[in-house]
């Protein structure tokens, strides 16, 4: 899949709940205002992903559609990945 304007969201990290195998890491974005992620806590170490930190959601559409009721966005996507920028870390922190 190519990223795009439409399948990528720009949101900024606001909790990271962490035991020794997985993570919960929760952002706030535009619409619908706050999504999460569960990520391997290697992962998170890995990224030194911590509050606050800028992360992009890239997903996958699966179908075309306009103008979609929010109860049947669902039906539209089939994969939520999310990534961070490393270039400008060191000027978000």
């Amino acid at each position: 899949m190519k990223p795009g304007a439409r399948n990528q969201l720009t949101g900024k990290v606001t909790s990271i709940k962490s035991d020794e195998i997985m993570s919960l890491v929760k952002f706030s974005v535009a619409v619908p205002k706050e999504m999460a992620s569960v990520l391997t806590t290697e992962s998170i170490k890995d990224m030194d992903l911590k509050i606050g930190d800028e992360v992009e959601l890239v997903i996958k559409i699966n179908r075309l559609g306009k103008t979609i009721e929010a109860r049947y966005a669902h039906r539209y996507y089939d994969e939520i990945g999310l990534g961070v920028d490393f270039t400008a870390r060191d000027l978000q922190r």
